[in-house]
């Protein structure tokens, strides 16, 4: 018998299922112009995150799914334009710094307000993930992952000026 864990346990990538402070939702929204992406959006949205200075942590028991059956008599996945689908994907590859894309100025000023944080680097992420976009590789994992302070002491808020939120509760997880 598999036991089940007695507290959520740190998790190296952001999923649906995923538990994170609430102001995440706030501070480090999705991104409206990945229009299309389902490869990759997880993983884009774990960086935005984990760079910005949170952790996620996976419940100790399922309490969601998605059920992908074909007896549900789906027409089908969401439909996007071929343009907005290859600017989502050229978005994607920019802030995941995907080998050959757009590092230039002008792309990542599209990205206002959608980019990474500065609490932690990107090059970090990919070897507490496992997952290296930088250079396309799967890097060795850890079984077992151990937090990871920020790189920065800055002002908890420093990148959110218009969001500050009261601190009575910092217990949620």
């Amino acid at each position: 018998m598999i036991r089940r864990p007695p507290r959520s346990t740190l998790s190296s990538s952001s999923a649906a299922s995923d538990v994170y402070k609430r102001q995440a939702e706030r501070n480090v929204p999705n991104d409206p112009m990945l229009k299309g992406i389902f490869s990759g959006e997880e993983y884009s949205r774990g960086a935005r995150l984990w760079t910005h200075g949170y952790d996620f942590y996976s419940p100790t028991r399922p309490w969601i799914g998605t059920w992908y059956g074909p007896q549900k008599k789906n027409k089908g996945s969401w439909h996007t334009s071929p343009d907005d689908m290859r600017y989502a994907q050229e978005r994607l590859m920019t802030l995941l710094h995907w080998p050959s894309s757009d590092q230039s100025q002008a792309a990542y000023d599209k990205m206002q307000g959608y980019s990474l944080g500065t609490r932690r680097s990107l090059q970090a992420y990919a070897k507490f993930s496992g997952l290296n976009t930088m250079t396309a590789t799967k890097l060795a994992k850890k079984c077992i992952l151990r937090y990871v302070p920020w790189e920065t002491n800055h002002d908890v808020y420093a990148e959110y000026p218009n969001n500050k939120i009261c601190l009575l509760y910092t217990s949620d997880a």
